[in-house]
């Protein structure tokens, strides 16, 4: 009889009715880091194997950890997130999901830690190159088709983080600040729809707390929104070392604690006996862990023979599809024909992926040089700048220059370096190295018909920007980036990726910039739902490029917009229009649709997306182009009565190539509810004029719409098990295991691994120290000799 939902339960039921309390305990944490296992509690039960990551298999067979540092089974890095979001490609996500199950089939793996779909809310968070976009619509359905391409193999999804982690720095301690209204359209949308339309096998929480709660112990998050609200089914682990208070957090709804901790069998066993610990929690907890073991169970389907060839195809594809031209005067395509002078080091030794928990080590890495060399070109070369270091090589950049003023076709491979972009750690700037911006200003002088091909995990300020008259942001395009980007280049494929995220003039411009990191313990999203191009558009302030955006080797017309009439409640809108291919090539157009009201009793941002869709066109083809807008499109979230609701009233819809580029509009009228509207005019005026609103928005205004009281600094010379280990320094009893820890985190031969490594320790929890070796009764009498006293015995 084939597993389905109902034999699952009722499978787990039967097991657990054979099992002590003990027995059951033991199914509520991992061991040996990366293994979850039933082999404790006398059933025939696997043990199964959970590992990283979001854009390839990182499985780790020696010794483990959970940022990227040691080694890993060789395997296919498939573009970042941020990259893959470019695409606005659901089929796509489905066929790198499909890819990345099957190579953890092959490598014995149940369930792959991703996708992760945090909201970018400012661009300075380090692990931003992980997360897809900034707009909650578009990371839904490219999430909800991501979950589904992995599980649709027999394999789990693991979704993260959950939720409002928006940071790196202080991640496991900082508390996020945010109103309900904007928890809901904002921070928690995507969420919502994947866990409703794919129902991954797991959910990860955050490190951080949720207004005042961490995600581990927050029963609200878990429990009333996530299962009772959204009918999620599957199971909730901790993020890696994440636990804290375990009954707290069982109690709450967490199933499963990673990678584990010594002894929590026996710690649950007597919470049980003492009456602190329902059974009927733990039976609940235990029975999720169980469902998991027995659908890793299911009979995995037949892998492809030529299956490396077959995915790194799908890599290159997925790089191809998410790369973005930015700016194109008539520059590119290049000819092969021609010679090409190939400036920058990344040319030679590319940045392909992101640092930390998602750092895979490629079985195989391209090259922009020797790409360009087997497309037939003839290729010339200059370093330009040290791959190791930010500061400028006059000599490299002299020569750089020279050669450009000689050479038509020039093109400067820059970006970011991996010290700049990781896990653990925010950036500091939004600036390209000194290294980078001195060679294209040297190289545009010289040639100013020079192209640039840009690699980051997000956004960078462009100093030289107006003297460039092409430019190709490919993100991090993963092992296979290299030839998609030749391809490029020479034009045998067009550029379709549109940005996913908006990319500012200067830090200062957005929207968080004057509170962003402002405090280590807490982070006051004070913009609330003005997020993104929310901000940007609603305030009309200039950008860099807008969200949407991006360019093609063709061109698109667009005309004769029609919609099907009124809408009400749970009655969709349906539009259409034409779309031309107006160009000389075939092409792909990513066309956008929005919906305004200008006149509203709520503060509403300008414009916001709503349906998107991904056409293919031949040269002089035309579509008529069909979408639909679910009644859900024209809703707001009423934190005043805890629903969805939607305002009566016109309603604008827009019809366009980018948030600033609209082809099309009509407007609509909507039957919405027959319920009062709440107006916050009096208590958090400043919402409603964004375009005239202060760079730091007041606090008492957004504490009073978040109906939060003003949080607290930690008392640092208290040391706790969740005392970040800086703290230690504060303490006379904590300051020499401090001084050890910095010693040993900072002994890396390498200058900016070591400061990484101190940089992450710093904010790790005091119990990480001892990687779950130890019972937190012995972790205890440690804390007792750094808080001054004589630990009891």
């Amino acid at each position: 009889m084939p597993r389905t939902k109902d034999n699952l339960k009722r499978e787990a039921a039967s097991l657990l009715s054979k099992m002590t309390v003990r027995e059951k305990a033991s199914l509520l944490y991992g061991r040996r880091f990366w293994y979850v296992t039933g082999r404790e509690t006398g059933e025939d039960l696997p043990e199964i194997m959970i590992t990283d990551g979001p854009s390839g298999l990182r499985k780790q067979c020696g010794k483990t950890d959970m940022i990227g540092l040691n080694e890993s089974v060789p395997s296919i890095a498939y573009p970042t997130g941020s990259a893959l979001a470019s695409s606005w490609d659901p089929a796509l996500l489905f066929s790198v999901g499909e890819a990345l199950a099957e190579d953890c089939i092959k490598e014995d793996v149940a369930v792959i830690l991703g996708p992760a779909v945090n909201h970018k809310r400012d661009p300075l968070c380090g692990r931003n190159f992980e997360y897809y976009s900034e707009d909650p619509v578009l990371t839904a359905d490219l999430g909800t088709a991501m979950v589904q391409g992995i599980q649709s193999k027999g394999v789990g999804a693991c979704v993260k983080h959950f939720a409002c982690n928006s940071q790196e720095d202080a991640r496991f301690f900082s508390d996020s600040i945010v109103d309900e209204r904007a928890l809901r359209e904002i921070y928690l949308r995507q969420f919502e729809a994947i866990l409703k339309r794919a129902q991954p096998w797991m959910v990860m929480t955050a490190y951080n707390k949720l207004n005042g709660t961490h995600c581990t112990e927050n029963s609200r998050l878990m429990t009333d929104i996530a299962r009772r609200e959204w009918g999620f089914e599957g199971l909730f682990v901790t993020d890696w070392s994440a636990m804290r208070d375990q009954l707290a957090a069982y109690c709450a709804g967490l199933d499963l604690e990673m990678p584990g901790t010594v002894g929590s069998d026996l710690d649950l066993e007597e919470a049980v006996k003492s009456g602190a610990l329902s059974e009927e929690v733990l039976d609940e907890r235990a029975g999720k862990v169980l469902e998991l073991l027995l659908k890793s169970q299911k009979r995995k389907p037949a892998l492809p023979k030529r299956l490396q060839v077959q995915h790194l195809a799908v890599a290159r594809r997925a790089a191809e599809e998410s790369a973005v031209l930015v700016k194109n005067q008539n520059i590119l395509p290049f000819t092969a024909k021609e010679p090409i002078l190939v400036i920058g080091a990344f040319a030679k030794q590319p940045r392909y992926q992101g640092g930390g928990s998602s750092k895979v080590i490629p079985v195989l890495l391209e090259n922009a040089f020797e790409e360009l060399q087997k497309a037939g070109a003839e290729v010339v070369y200059a370093e330009g700048y040290h791959r190791s270091s930010t500061e400028p090589d006059e000599a490299l950049i002299v020569e750089a220059a020279s050669l450009a003023g000689q050479y038509r076709q020039t093109v400067v491979f820059a970006g970011l370096p991996e010290s700049c972009e990781t896990e653990g750690e925010d950036r500091t700037t939004l600036s390209l190295p000194a290294s980078h911006n001195a060679l294209i200003e040297a190289v545009l002088e010289a040639n100013p018909e020079a192209a640039v091909v840009l690699t980051s995990g997000s956004p960078v300020t462009l100093p030289w920007e107006s003297r460039a008259k092409a430019i190709l942001c490919t993100y991090l395009a993963g092992c296979c980036g290299a030839s998609a980007a030749a391809n490029i280049l020479l034009g045998k494929v067009s550029p379709s990726g549109k940005l996913a995220e908006t990319w500012p003039l200067a830090y200062e411009d957005t929207p968080a910039a004057a509170y962003y990191h402002k405090h280590e313990d807490y982070a006051e999203y004070r913009e609330s739902i003005f997020t993104g191009y929310r901000y940007y558009d609603s305030t009309q302030k200039a950008v860099l490029f807008p969200f949407g955006h991006g360019l093609s080797y063709t061109s698109f017309s667009y005309s004769d917009l029609s919609l099907d009439g009124h809408v009400g409640k749970g009655k969709p809108l349906t539009l259409s229009f034409r779309l031309k291919n107006t160009g000389k090539c075939l092409g792909k157009e990513i066309v956008q649709v929005y919906v305004q009201k200008k006149e509203s009793a709520i503060f509403r941002p300008e414009k916001e997306l709503k349906a998107f869709y991904k056409f293919t066109l031949g040269k002089g083809a035309e579509v008529r182009a069909v979408l639909t807008l679910p009644s859900e499109s024209f809703a707001f979230y009423n934190a005043e009565r805890g629903a969805w609701q939607t305002e009566t009233g016109v309603y604008r819809i827009l019809v366009g190539a980018s948030s600033r580029d609209i082809r099309l509009s009509a407007e609509v009228y909507v039957a919405g509810d027959v319920l009062p509207v709440p107006d916050l005019r009096a208590v958090a005026p400043v919402y409603y004029d964004m375009p005239s609103a202060p760079q730091e928005l007041p606090e008492e205004q957004f504490l009073a719409l978040a109906k939060a009281k003003k949080p607290q600094e930690r008392d640092r010379t208290i040391i706790t098990r969740y005392s970040p280990i800086k703290d230690l320094a504060f303490s006379k009893g904590g300051r020499p295991i401090y001084e050890s820890i910095v010693k040993r985190a900072s002994s890396n031969p390498d200058p900016e691994m070591a400061k990484t490594n101190l940089k992450m320790a710093m904010d790790m929890p005091v119990m990480n120290l001892f990687m779950g070796n130890s019972r937190r009764s012995e972790v205890d009498k440690i804390l007792q000799i750094a808080n001054g006293g004589t630990p009891e015995e």
